[in-house]
């Protein structure tokens, strides 16, 4: 009979150390105390809730190997409020001065990501822009519906694209399968 080996005291059972679950709880009991009423008892069922969230979110989307950049995020960040109101402003004066020029339409923006968690996440980020509303893709391109297709919409949307892939360490030219977002740190779990 072969003997089982020792448990990993630094990961434990599920591959995840004790510092991985201590900033998921802290993140998830974060939003629970933003979002709540903070009594006894509402951080006492935050508090459990929250154990119970990060540890199935850690086996749902586990850390990434990746590092946080700072910079690149802070410049996506800053480009993205500035065009969304930039486009809040453009479709106020549109709404409001029914002169200006409309030529609402589909268009095809190669983001140079494959399908998956990268390509979503975009989707999502630009959702959140007036005037682009993306409904569906096509190989490496999304689908959008935008509000003026004779306007610069494609190369606004190609900058996005290039900032957001900085932003979160994903070569330009190389966006990485879904699959390279999942890898957990510390040994396998399964």
């Amino acid at each position: 009979m072969t003997a089982l080996p020792p448990p990993d005291l630094e990961h434990g059972a599920s591959g995840f150390s004790l510092r991985q679950r201590a900033v998921r709880f802290l993140c998830v009991f974060a939003v629970w105390v933003a979002l709540g009423r903070v009594g006894p008892v509402d951080l006492l069922a935050g508090a459990l809730g929250s154990v119970l969230v990060a540890e199935l979110s850690l086996r749902l989307l586990p850390p990434s190997r990746r590092v946080l950049r700072v910079r690149p995020i802070a410049i996506f960040l800053a480009h993205f409020l500035r065009r969304s109101a930039l486009a809040g402003v453009d479709l106020l004066r549109r709404v409001t001065a029914p002169v200006l020029p409309i030529a609402p339409g589909i268009v095809a923006v190669d983001c140079g990501m494959s399908e998956g968690l990268l390509r979503q996440g975009f989707a999502a980020t630009i959702s959140l822009q007036p005037g682009t509303l993306p409904f569906g893709a096509e190989e490496d391109a999304l689908l959008l519906h935008a509000l003026d297709v004779e306007g610069p919409v494609l190369d606004e949307l190609e900058e996005d694209a290039t900032l957001y892939l900085e932003a979160v360490g994903a070569a330009v030219d190389e966006a990485l399968p879904p699959d390279d977002l999942l890898e957990p740190e510390g040994p396998a779990h399964g």
